[in-house]
């Protein structure tokens, strides 16, 4: 009902400070997507809008008795028993039965010692890729572990590198403070952002853009042009079926595109357990994930899937890690 009069964005929470005995399960209904950047912001940045917008009491107190930031985050993964009712729906609702969003012990998994990182086959300077270095079976967790240490840039603070990187003010203010593009704090920074979209992939689940980073060797992981990855996703296009002009019918259904009006699954298990292999994998294989699943929104499949194409037909033919390490690799000093 809430979707059909426009709501964009749905969450349920349970409070136990009501004064009725148990807990009361409340709704919240977001007319816009983007509001659920504000819904899931860190206890740090609550805590800063609370002294900001209630007003001071003498004894310098909070004049909330029973809300502040920690209280707020616990609001913002739906309880278990939403999540139970939710997947009980008829048909069962995909992302219920995804063992990349639901752990399932049942399943085998390999640690990240069982690969190793060397020059990828996918092109002549394609950079570095990833091998197997044993017989990997089929539907099998890759490095689960690893995937909780990931690097995460939420929404607020990926603003604040975009703003400053791409829209002018970094350069100024860092000159302001002796800083130049010669010097090795201007490329530290440089690297920075970079880093996060050389390696990072997007997506819009927290409201807003933000990138998330594998913190192992898996940050290697190459795509697989022509259907021939063999982890990740699958999709039932590739990089040249898909029409860069017709985003909406490729994304439909794809939960890991975060635009769910209302799907405690996925609010539940947005650090995701990560990647598991589609097929079997031979020892000295190299591990090769579907790019076109990391399309993180509409305003991006255009470019992502031209920039795809482009690299399988050999149009690109340096990848832009390795142009960027070679640029900097021929100034003084390296990177």
């Amino acid at each position: 009902l809430l979707e059909d009069v426009g709501f964009k964005s749905i969450h349920t929470y349970e409070e136990g400070h009501c004064g009725f005995g148990d807990a009361w399960s409340f709704v919240v209904a977001f007319k816009s997507y983007i509001a659920r950047q504000r819904w899931f912001r860190n206890s740090a940045e609550v805590d800063l809008e609370i002294l900001k917008r209630v007003k001071h009491t003498k004894t310098g107190k909070s004049p909330l008795l029973y809300f502040d930031g920690a209280t707020m985050q616990s609001y913002q993964e739906p309880p278990r028993g939403i999540e139970t009712v939710f997947c009980r729906r008829n048909p069962t609702p995909r992302e219920c039965l995804d063992p990349k969003l639901i752990y399932n012990p049942e399943l085998p998994s390999v640690d990240v010692s069982a690969f190793e990182v060397k020059v990828s086959a996918t092109a002549e300077k394609a950079g570095r890729g990833v091998y197997a270095k044993a017989d990997i079976p089929l539907r099998t967790y890759i490095a689960p572990y690893e995937t909780t240490r990931n690097l995460r840039v939420y929404p607020s603070t990926y603003k604040i590198i975009v703003d400053l990187y791409e829209e002018g003010p970094v350069e100024s203010l860092l000159e302001s403070m002796g800083i130049t593009g010669e010097t090795e704090a201007y490329k530290e920074y440089e690297c920075l952002y970079f880093y996060l979209h050389a390696y990072g992939f997007t997506n819009r689940k927290h409201g807003a853009r933000e990138v998330t980073v594998d913190s192992s060797i898996i940050t290697f992981v190459n795509h697989g042009c022509r259907g021939t990855y063999n982890v990740g996703v699958e999709t039932e296009i590739d990089e040249f079926s898909a029409d860069p002009d017709e985003p909406e019918e490729a994304l439909d259904g794809r939960s890991h595109a975060g635009t769910s009006i209302f799907n405690p699954v996925i609010d539940r298990h947005l650090l995701m357990i990560g990647d598991m292999n589609i097929k079997d994998i031979k020892t000295g294989d190299e591990i090769l994930d579907n790019y076109v699943a990391f399309v993180g929104s509409l305003e991006e499949w255009e470019e992502d899937i031209e920039d795809l194409q482009a690299m399988c037909k050999g149009e690109i033919i340096e990848g832009s890690v390795t142009d960027y390490e070679e640029y900097y690799g021929s100034m003084s000093g390296g990177i």
